[in-house]
């Protein structure tokens, strides 16, 4: 019977004690482009408090062996093309839900791009 009363006792605890993850807004948050090849956009996270999950800490370009600090690839590159931003660019951003398909001419030259992807909505 004394059992029946610490089990109650031991849930609220485990309760109490969880803390909630830190929550991220959306945005805004400032970028700058830094590779713009043929829609294979690389994006610099220059200011805001993003998920750290959303981005990649420190990224080594094969290619030209540059080193880049918080960046992440577009998702939504087709959205992104129609803007005209470029390699040097900054720019206001906030995080959106994954777009549907993209569907645009791109060029088939292959550029690397970090592993971790999102799909943006520019601001400013």
């Amino acid at each position: 019977m004394h059992r029946i009363f610490q089990l109650p006792f031991l849930f609220g605890i485990l309760f109490f004690a969880c803390k909630p993850s830190r929550m991220h807004p959306s945005g805004p948050y400032t970028g700058k482009v830094v590779g713009d090849i043929c829609s294979q956009y690389t994006i610099q996270l220059l200011s805001g408090n993003m998920d750290p999950a959303r981005y990649v800490k420190n990224w080594k370009n094969p290619s030209t062996d540059s080193i880049y600090h918080n960046v992440f690839s577009l998702k939504n590159y087709c959205d992104f093309n129609r803007l005209g931003l470029h390699r040097g660019d900054t720019f206001q951003f906030s995080l959106i839900p994954d777009s549907t398909v993209q569907n645009c001419a791109v060029c088939l030259i292959y550029a690397p791009t970090p592993p971790i992807s999102n799909s943006i909505k520019v601001t400013r």
